[in-house]
C-alpha cells in the first residue's frame, strides 16, 4: 500500500510487518526506486509504542486483527497513530459490529462499513470486512468565530 500511496505525493510513510524477511525486501525495493520517504520496520503489533511511530493522517490497517493477542491495545495503537483516516480490513469472519463500536470507543466519529474484500484466491479468505473511520476535524477556527459574534 505504501509503494502505491508514494504515486500520490506523500511525505512520509512507515509501513509495520511482522515477517523481517518482508521488511527487508520492502526496504531494498524503496532504497532501489528512491523512495527516500517510506520506511519499513519489523514490529509486533502487541509490543508497539505509538509514541515511536508518530500521527499520520491516514493509516491503513489491513488484516491484522486475528494477529494480535490484545484487540484492545490494538484498536488503541490505532487512535494514537492516526490523525484523520483510517482504513480499517479485518480479516475473514471479523465481527463488523466489534470494529465498529472498538473504533467508536476509540475516537473515530464517522465509521463507514464498505463490505468485504474478495481479492483473495482463496474463497475462505474472501469475507474481510473494510471500513473507512474518520476522526472529528478541530475547528481551529472555534476561537476565532467566537471572537467575532462578540
Amino acid at each position: 500500500m505504501l509503494f502505491h500511496a508514494s504515486n500520490y505525493g506523500i511525505k512520509k510513510g512507515i509501513g509495520i510487518e511482522y515477517d523481517k524477511d518482508k521488511v527487508i525486501l520492502s526496504n531494498k525495493v524503496a532504497n532501489l526506486s528512491k523512495l527516500d520517504f517510506l520506511e519499513f520496520q519489523q514490529g509486533n503489533i502487541d509490543k508497539i509504542n505509538p509514541a515511536d511511530i508518530g500521527k499520520f493522517d491516514i493509516v491503513f490497517a489491513l488484516a491484522i486483527d486475528s494477529h494480535v493477542n490484545d484487540k484492545e491495545h490494538l484498536f488503541s495503537i490505532l487512535s494514537k497513530v492516526t490523525e484523520k483516516t483510517l482504513y480499517f480490513e479485518g480479516n475473514s469472519n471479523c465481527d463488523i459490529k466489534y470494529v465498529q463500536k472498538k473504533l467508536k470507543k476509540y475516537g473515530f466519529s464517522k465509521i463507514k462499513y464498505l463490505g468485504f474484500c474478495n481479492d483473495d484466491i482463496r474463497p475462505s479468505n474472501n469475507k474481510r470486512p473494510m471500513f473507512v473511520a474518520q476522526k472529528k476535524q478541530k475547528d481551529y477556527f472555534k476561537g476565532l468565530k467566537a471572537l467575532l459574534k462578540r
